[in-house]
């Protein structure tokens, strides 16, 4: 099972999104820092790491940074409220796949699993279920 990993200091906030990843087949687990998520992805080597804007200890565009030394290939996505243009001139440069809106729907995790399809050539369309 293809895991992804949440790392957010507000899990309510992502509740709904990270539900849908779950019975869209994803073993979804969480991490509250940067650090702790630092030391997970090498434990249980993730598909796609999604990261709060805003961490505890650090922010999500250096913790992408770190997270791209330990692999280089992994997928991340960033839960954000900026905007487009101010979204990409920060992950420029670090392949994010994903600007997830700050209050992601179930919709949004939809767009996160259709990403990872086109991505991954994963045929995930039908195990998504809203």
């Amino acid at each position: 099972m293809d895991r992804i990993l949440i790392v957010s200091p507000d899990i309510h906030r992502l509740a709904d999104f990270a539900a849908v990843l779950s019975s869209s087949g994803f073993e979804v687990a969480w991490e509250e820092s940067g650090a702790k998520a630092l030391q997970r992805v090498q434990q249980i080597r993730p598909l796609l790491v999604i990261l709060d804007e805003h961490l505890e200890d650090m922010s999500a565009w250096e913790a992408i940074q770190q997270l791209l030394s330990i692999d280089a290939t992994i997928n991340t996505g960033v839960v954000s409220r900026l905007d487009p243009e101010k979204f990409h001139a920060m992950s420029e440069g670090l392949g994010v796949m994903a600007c997830i809106p700050f209050c992601p729907t179930k919709l949004s995790a939809i767009e996160v699993i259709e990403g990872l399809n086109r991505i991954s050539r994963f045929n995930l369309s039908n195990s998504v279920r809203a």
